[in-house]
């Protein structure tokens, strides 16, 4: 059923958050962002139109995100592009960003928000070649994370291996992007995958975020 308070509302904010407008369609449509490991849309929600991006024919060491830039294998949902709340403050997207590294083993296939999770964590996925499920023992966080390969601390791996809980530096105030929070897949100390960085909590409001990592 359309939720048409919703609709009203996307039309009104339309000219002047796009993006926020877009995103309250989906939700009047039945997207349930708020339900716990959504991740926006799965495919109980919305037609499931979140889906991993699938492996470019060629790729270019960019980052996705920086100066607003994006195209056609950029892998963050709507939700991971741009700050926009709705017309009561509440949270609704929020800008990350991922550097490609195209020679390294694992490729960025997804970045989404979590909204309605309340543990402040990031969850890590890693995939084989084939989309089978592979070990996630290699995934870690960054700390210092500036969009470059540069960093300042790789965190120990928690003890459940791909979630990492944000604590209280990751708070961070929109339109300035997130903390310097970033996640990758690491091979004995060496960075073996894109960083999906910018990674933090805006205004301090909980949520989450889902970050899947697919073998090139």
């Amino acid at each position: 059923m359309i939720d048409w308070v919703l609709v009203r509302q996307a039309a009104a904010i339309e000219p002047t958050n796009a993006l926020a407008a877009e995103l309250l369609l989906k939700q009047a449509m039945g997207c349930d962002t708020e339900k716990p490991g959504c991740g926006g849309c799965d495919s109980n929600c919305c037609g499931g139109n979140v889906t991993l991006v699938e492996k470019p024919t060629t790729e270019q060491a960019v980052i996705y995100g920086k100066g607003g830039f994006t195209g056609p294998g950029d892998p963050r949902t709507l939700a991971c592009q741009k700050h926009a709340t709705d017309q009561n403050g509440k949270l609704l997207a929020v800008h990350t960003a991922v550097l490609v590294q195209p020679n390294t083993r694992y490729r960025c296939a997804l970045v989404d928000l979590i909204p309605g999770d309340q543990s402040c964590q990031i969850y890590i996925e890693v995939y084989d070649k084939s989309g089978n499920a592979a070990s996630k023992t290699g995934t870690r966080q960054l700390t210092g994370w500036s969009e470059s390969t540069s960093y300042d601390a790789l965190l120990d791996a928690p003890a459940s291996p791909g979630n990492f809980p944000m604590g209280r530096g990751s708070k961070f105030w929109p339109p300035a992007l997130g903390g310097s929070g970033a996640c990758i897949v690491d091979a004995s100390g060496k960075i073996d995958s894109d960083i999906v960085g910018s990674l933090g909590l805006p205004r301090g409001e909980h949520t989450s975020y889902r970050v899947v990592y697919r073998e090139r």
